[in-house]
């Protein structure tokens, strides 16, 4: 594809990130933004932002300073779209809207649909990742629903390849893992117009769906906030503020015991909780690493809580399979007994912390 593409497509003045139409001979054949490997992907604000995150040098500090605490609102089980989740406490928040990483900035995407293949290849351009909702009727690396339902769901943006017509892409594939695809620029437009179609219908209940959200990576090198830590696991053990800890998983009891009902489990309660241990694991491997200076000894009991939640995680997932989940007193027996486990670890993690305070 030659610049003459862009020429013949491009028509709105209006957008404030597209250059003159004289820019367009300066544009690549392909552009892709270097993404790393997100550590969390239960839910789609995390894999989107890490993708970014994890691109950067000494992001580490940053993530381990963050991503501890977790909650659950009282709507939950009964409101599905109310989940356990990481908690956002404003300006320790580990969400994108305060990121160091990445500022946000969003449009209508309703005021370029004519001209959204070329405007997203101008972004890429200037260096914008993207976060985009398009109908995964038109998705083919969406199986379960390609062709079968119309639903829109957000799209990760982060390269193009103008003379093979493709988006490269990062989303949820049909086994829920979070991959890298492409779509090609017609699949793009289908899907795009069509969420758009989907979103008016019902504009007021879904109106964040209707922007298309830009993401300016940020040079960061942080110092891992050592107080903050201590605070966060001292609030997440002991209720000094946020969700207490107990709380979270007396709710996951209630919604095992609600899922019971139905054949298929929602599973990311369960995942999420086990990608919690896992980065609380990486956590204290950096902590013994760069402030103790030497390996600890619950590390070892720490690496058996992660497989415990994988363990977790991998039955309910067997239990969608076969259409049968164990017993919830048992689901209950289990999970107490973890939690306990859990709760050791961290105060003795938080016992060597207040050394160096």
């Amino acid at each position: 594809m030659t610049a003459n593409y862009f020429r013949a497509t491009y028509a709105n003045p209006r957008w404030n990130f597209i250059p003159n139409l004289n820019d367009f001979e300066e544009i690549n054949c392909e552009k892709k933004l270097c993404i790393g490997k997100p550590p969390i992907i239960s839910y789609p604000v995390h894999p989107s932002h890490l993708s970014i995150v994890t691109a950067c040098e000494n992001h580490e500090a940053w993530l381990y300073s963050n991503y501890i605490q977790i909650a659950c609102p009282p709507e939950f089980p009964q409101e599905t779209n109310k989940v356990i989740d990481f908690f956002n406490y404003d300006t320790n928040a580990p969400f994108h809207n305060y990121s160091p990483y990445a500022i946000e900035m969003k449009e209508n995407g309703f005021l370029i649909e004519k001209d959204i293949v070329v405007a997203i290849i101008q972004f890429i351009e200037n260096g914008y990742y993207i976060k985009i909702y398009l109908d995964d009727y038109f998705i083919p690396f969406r199986k379960r629903v390609f062709h079968q339902n119309h639903t829109p769901h957000e799209l990760f943006l982060y390269g193009y390849d103008s003379d093979l017509m493709i988006f490269h892409v990062l989303g949820y594939d049909e086994k829920s893992g979070f991959i890298e695809a492409q779509i090609t620029f017609n699949e793009f437009k289908e899907a795009f117009m069509s969420a758009n179609r989907l979103i008016r219908v019902d504009r007021e209940e879904y109106h964040w769906m209707q922007y298309i959200y830009l993401y300016a990576p940020q040079n960061a090198d942080l110092a891992f906030d050592l107080k903050q830590v201590v605070s966060l696991l001292d609030a997440y053990l002991n209720s000094t503020s946020f969700q207490e800890m107990r709380n979270v998983y007396e709710a996951l009891k209630e919604f095992y015991n609600y899922q019971l009902q139905f054949h298929d489990f929602d599973i990311r309660p369960f995942y999420l909780l086990w990608e919690h241990k896992k980065v609380m694991l990486d956590r204290i491997e950096y902590i013994s690493k760069n402030i103790f200076k030497r390996e600890v000894e619950y590390i070892v009991d720490a690496k058996d809580l992660q497989r415990d939640f994988l363990k977790l995680r991998n039955v309910v997932l067997k239990g969608n399979l076969l259409k049968k989940h164990m017993k919830n007193k048992l689901f209950c027996s289990m999970l107490d007994s973890y939690v306990r486990k859990e709760i050791v670890i961290l105060n003795r993690l938080l016992h060597d912390l207040y050394v160096f305070l």
